[in-house]
């Protein structure tokens, strides 16, 4: 317990120190404002963020639903193609 009390008054008081810095003062005032910013426009990151999703899923789904339906019409297409195949290479045989 007593260790803790003692990293903590160490952290503050080297807190303390570094703002005796110029520098460090205005890159603090900077993170602050920034902070400030971000949180300001964090309600509309979201909003873009959770729309992103829908259309992403959306997506997903639209690809999936034709994927079974590609995979529904492949027996078809392989008839089909056999048919055709054995259509044209009939005339040809009879010769």
């Amino acid at each position: 317990m007593k260790l803790w009390k003692n990293v903590m008054i160490g952290a503050a008081l080297g807190a303390a120190v570094s703002l005796l810095d110029r520098e460090t003062r205005e890159a603090l005032k900077t993170v602050w404002r920034q902070r400030e910013e971000w949180v300001r426009r964090l309600p509309e990151q979201m909003r873009q963020c959770r729309q992103s999703l829908e259309t992403l899923t959306e997506d997903v789904i639209y690809t999936a639903e034709k994927i079974k339906v590609i995979a529904e019409k492949t027996p078809e297409m392989i008839e089909w193609m056999k048919e055709t195949y054995d259509m044209i290479k009939a005339p040809h045989s009879k010769k």
